[in-house]
C-alpha cells in the first residue's frame, strides 16, 4: 500500500496528483509529487467524499491506495477528458493519517483553493440526466450576443426556453441542486475563495461564472408551476445563496480588502469582520452553519476559518 513521503515544512509544500492516460476496464494510475506551494500550478477539486465504507482502488506511484467510490468517479471520468492538469484533492494529498501534517494542510485550505488557478466543482456522475441531454447547450449563452452582461444573458435564454415551454433545464436543474454536494459545510469556502470556477455535470465542464448567472437568475423568476424542487432549492437554499455571493465577490475582486471581507460576512451574516472568539457573531455563523454535513465534528469550525477575520487565531487540532 502507498505511504506519502513527508512534506518539506520549510518550502510549505503541497502535493499534486497527476491523473495518468487509461481507459476503462483499466485500473485508475495517479502520479503524487511535491512541489512548494508558491511554484504551483494546478486546480482543485471540490467534491463530496461519499461513504468511507465503499472504497476503490487506484495506482498511485505504482502502490496501491483506496478512494472513495465517488472521487473514483471523478479520476475515471478525468483522465478521458484532462491529462495535463495537476490536481489537487484533499483525500489523496493530504496523508490523513498523519495529523500533525493534516491540521498544517486543513489550516491552509483556503489558501490552497484560492490560490489554485481553477476549481473544479464535482457533483457525481448524475446518472439523473436523461441520456442524450447536452448540458453544455442548455448553458452556452453564445446565441445571447445583444445583452450588455451575463445576467441578461441568461434571462433572454430563460424568455426562449418559456416561450418553447422547454422543460430540459428545469430538469436538469431539478438534478444538480439534489446533489448531497450542496449540503457540505467544506463548500462555503470551496465556492467563494477561487479565482475561477468550472462545474463538472456530467460528462460536461461549465464555467462557474455561468452557472451561478443561471441559478440566480433562474431563482429571481421562476413560474409557479416549476417544479416544486427547483422552487424551494433555488429561492431558500444554499445554492442560491452561494451562487449570489459568488456574483457579488467577482464584482469586488481588485477593490480593497475590506470590501471584499465584508461582502463575504455578509454572506455568512455575522456584521463586519470584527468579531471575537467570546462574541456573538461567531456563535451566529457556527449555528447558521449547524446542519450542514461534515465527515468530522471539528470541521464545523475548521471550515470555515478562512473565511472569518479570526479564522488565523484559531488553531486547527485534529
Amino acid at each position: 500500500m502507498f505511504e506519502h513521503p513527508p512534506l518539506d515544512p520549510s518550502q510549505e509544500s503541497i502535493r499534486l496528483v497527476r491523473i495518468l492516460p487509461g481507459s476503462s476496464p483499466e485500473p485508475v494510475r495517479c502520479e503524487l509529487v511535491h512541489v512548494p506551494h508558491s511554484e504551483a500550478d494546478y486546480v482543485a477539486l471540490s467534491y463530496q467524499w461519499g461513504d468511507l465504507m465503499d472504497l476503490q482502488c487506484i495506482e498511485l506511484n505504482g502502490c496501491l491506495f483506496n478512494v472513495t467510490k465517488n472521487l473514483h468517479h471523478f479520476l475515471v471520468s478525468a483522465r478521458e477528458k484532462v491529462t495535463t492538469k495537476s490536481v489537487w484533492i484533499d483525500a489523496i494529498c493530504i496523508d490523513q493519517t498523519n495529523v500533525p501534517e493534516r491540521n498544517e494542510q486543513v489550516r491552509r485550505m483556503g489558501q490552497i483553493y484560492s490560490m489554485a488557478g481553477e476549481v473544479w466543482v464535482w457533483l457525481g456522475t448524475l446518472s439523473q440526466i436523461a441520456p442524450g441531454t447536452s448540458v453544455a447547450a442548455i448553458f452556452d449563452l453564445l446565441e445571447q450576443t445583444g445583452a450588455r452582461d451575463l445576467s441578461q444573458r441568461v434571462r433572454l435564454k430563460l424568455q426562449v426556453w418559456r416561450a418553447e415551454q422547454d422543460q430540459v433545464w428545469l430538469q436538469v436543474l431539478d438534478t444538480i441542486l439534489s446533489q448531497g454536494y450542496w449540503s457540505r459545510l467544506w463548500v462555503t469556502q470551496e465556492f467563494l475563495k477561487p479565482r475561477s470556477i468550472a462545474i463538472w455535470i456530467g460528462d460536461d465542464l461549465v464555467p462557474g461564472d455561468e452557472f451561478s448567472a443561471f441559478v440566480v437568475e433562474s431563482g429571481s423568476s421562476l413560474h409557479t408551476n416549476s417544479p416544486k424542487l427547483v422552487r424551494q432549492a433555488i429561492r431558500d437554499g444554499n445554492v442560491y445563496q452561494l451562487c449570489k455571493s459568488r456574483q457579488e465577490l467577482l464584482g469586488s475582486r481588485g477593490n480593497d480588502v475590506h470590501d471584499k471581507w465584508k461582502k463575504r460576512n455578509d454572506f455568512l451574516n455575522y456584521g463586519d469582520g470584527e468579531v471575537t472568539l467570546d462574541g456573538k457573531p461567531l456563535e451566529q455563523v457556527l449555528s447558521k452553519h449547524s446542519m450542514k454535513d461534515c465527515t468530522d465534528w471539528h470541521d464545523s469550525v475548521y471550515g470555515l476559518l478562512s473565511l472569518m477575520a479570526i479564522g488565523g487565531r484559531i488553531p486547527v487540532d485534529y
